[in-house]
């Protein structure tokens, strides 16, 4: 006798797997891009910076945050979370604002606790330190301290350095609390 199959796709326990219902708000892969008005015109685009230049520094963000990833040994899932937090950081604020280099750091820093994989924030800054200095070709001098160069990145208090006179703070900070960090990798 034929016994015929539940539909699985069109169940409702099928849907119920598909969503996940956080008190008002429902989240699936199909309400997770950003609408229209948020794409054109970007927060820096009405900072009067050009579509090609904000192009150029979204690639640059993420170029900086994988290669800190993989000079950081962190996961392939913890650089792309930091790649995705970078790009909505930059479609609610301004390249002109908030500086590439500081919010690549501190995607880092938030990818790398969200994933469960977290970095000292000193190792962090002296990744990115290291990078600059590979980009840039210039290096430390002998004995450890940074050479003296007019606007050096890192400036020494102590027996604490910072990155550009002020410390490196993780972009849940400076992210607003409207951005939900749920997030689903392919």
């Amino acid at each position: 006798m034929g016994s015929q199959k539940p539909d699985v796709q069109g169940s409702p326990s099928a849907k119920a797997v598909n969503t996940k219902p956080y008190g008002k708000v429902i989240l699936t892969l199909k309400n997770c891009l950003l609408p229209e008005e948020k794409l054109s015109p970007t927060p820096s685009q009405l900072d009067g910076l050009d579509r090609e230049t904000e192009t150029d520094l979204r690639i640059l963000g993420c170029e900086l945050i994988q290669t800190a990833g993989i000079l950081l040994r962190l996961p392939q899932v913890a650089m792309a979370t930091g790649q995705v937090l970078f790009q909505r950081f930059y479609y609610s604020k301004s390249f002109v604002r908030h500086g590439m280099e500081t919010t690549a750091m501190g995607c880092v820093c938030l990818a790398s606790k969200i994933e469960e994989a977290p970095k000292r924030i000193r190792d962090v800054i002296n990744v990115f330190h290291h990078i600059k200095q590979m980009r840039t070709g210039t290096y430390m001098v002998s004995g450890g301290k940074p050479a003296e160069q007019p606007g050096h990145p890192i400036r020494w208090v102590g027996s604490v350095h910072w990155f550009g006179g002020h410390p490196c703070l993780p972009v849940s900070t400076r992210l607003s609390p409207a951005v939900t960090y749920y997030k689903q990798q392919p």
